[in-house]
């Protein structure tokens, strides 16, 4: 409750003509819960993070219910959601009446969706896909998924080398190089961080590349025209954690420009998003389920699990930018929303600073990490992210 009055006081004293609804509330709270995941990603692997880890998800265990009560509407724009959501769910014994539950368990970082998953670590698209919108989110964290690139370069250049003799036959664009995106998508992250902006044109440049890019591999993927199916997943999931992340920037600049007009969000966004939708689809799930049950010789129930927290990454990408417009469209211009945003960062490491000492003060053991180390590594990691000053 008190979390709850915390984030109406902030958009009262942000938005003062604004009606202060649950949805509104919802949508930053999720906002917190992704910029806490952030600060986790960036902590080095090591006993401060596991530890974090831990007081993350219970934490979202004991808010679930409240803060993503209203992602089910999201959810529910997805095509054959019943039929995809009832599959996920078969094997452990989640009746169709009870599927709205479940999609409450919603959350953007990969930290928390990651939980009791270890054995599945050897599948790297689930742990790309499960990080990928959070992990894209700034210059810092986009370092984290660096080391997937090399194996996914291996992957989309097998890719090329085989439809290169198809050329002839059909006329295949194969000239775009994924190490080109990833590059000119990290520069785009270098000079927001500096304090520039790309212009929207910019934006929308390498927003249609990516898009384009992977709506391609995904299609290869469809059609079995690849022989590394975890490595052309990896980057499928990687670009459209890319992509979530231009499409909610793009969004906020084009609303900003053009919110006094008929139509204030770009006629093509609704094509973008279907990326998203495409990669919830039963017909591309049930491809990444037999790859897993008969490729990689998972179980039937390990391999529902995974199609389930794929399926749901996907929808944390479609949350994230309803999010962030809904948020943005209280704003009277990018100046009000950039100190909103500030303001939320702030607040988010208090609260993450105080979950903290809750965690020790309420221990029954004697934790190994000592709460001064689990401080310092928690302040350095907001200070990388710029979410606090030194």
């Amino acid at each position: 409750m008190a979390q709850v009055m915390e984030i109406q006081q902030l958009l009262a004293d942000t938005f003062s003509h604004s009606e202060i609804n649950e949805k509104l509330i919802n949508a930053v709270n999720r906002q917190t819960y992704s910029v806490q995941d952030k600060i986790v990603a960036t902590i080095e692997k090591g006993d401060v993070k596991i530890n974090l880890q831990k007081i993350r998800t219970k934490k979202f265990m004991d808010d679930h219910s409240t803060i993503f009560k209203d992602t089910t509407k999201i959810t529910n724009q997805l095509k054959q959601q019943e039929k995809l959501v009832t599959k996920a769910f078969s094997d452990v014994n989640v009746k169709l009446n009870d599927i709205s539950e479940s999609t409450k368990y919603i959350s953007n970082g990969i930290d928390t969706l990651a939980q009791g998953m270890q054995a599945l670590e050897g599948l790297a698209c689930l742990n790309v896909a499960l990080g990928a919108a959070n992990l894209c989110a700034t210059l810092v964290t986009f370092q984290i998924m660096n080391e997937k690139l090399n194996s996914i370069q291996c992957g989309v250049d097998d890719i090329n080398r085989k439809l290169n003799q198809m050329i002839k036959a059909k006329e295949i664009d194969i000239s775009t190089d994924i190490k080109d995106l990833v590059s000119d998508y990290k520069h785009m992250l270098d000079i927001e961080e500096k304090g520039s902006q790309f212009s929207l044109e910019d934006y929308r440049k390498l927003l249609k590349r990516i898009y384009l890019y992977d709506d391609k591999l995904i299609n290869y993927y469809l059609y079995r025209t690849v022989n590394n199916p975890d490595e052309i997943l990896s980057a499928i999931y990687l670009l459209s954690g890319m992509l979530a992340q231009l499409i909610k920037r793009y969004d906020e600049l084009y609303y900003f420009k053009y919110k006094n007009e008929t139509n204030s969000i770009d006629p093509e966004h609704g094509d973008w998003m279907q990326i998203f939708e495409l990669l919830s689809s039963k017909e591309f799930l049930d491809i990444v389920a037999n790859h897993c049950f008969f490729d990689n010789s998972l179980s039937n129930r390990k391999t529902q699990e995974i199609i389930s927290k794929l399926y749901y990454s996907q929808v944390n990408n479609a949350v994230l930018i309803e999010d962030s417009n809904l948020i943005a469209h209280q704003c009277e211009d990018s100046r009000m929303l950039s100190d909103f945003m500030k303001k939320m960062n702030e607040r988010a490491y208090a609260e993450l600073d105080n979950q903290v000492a809750d965690a020790y003060n309420m221990a029954e053991e004697k934790p190994i990490i000592s709460q001064e180390e689990m401080d310092r590594k928690t302040r350095e990691a907001a200070i990388r992210l710029g979410y606090i000053k030194e």
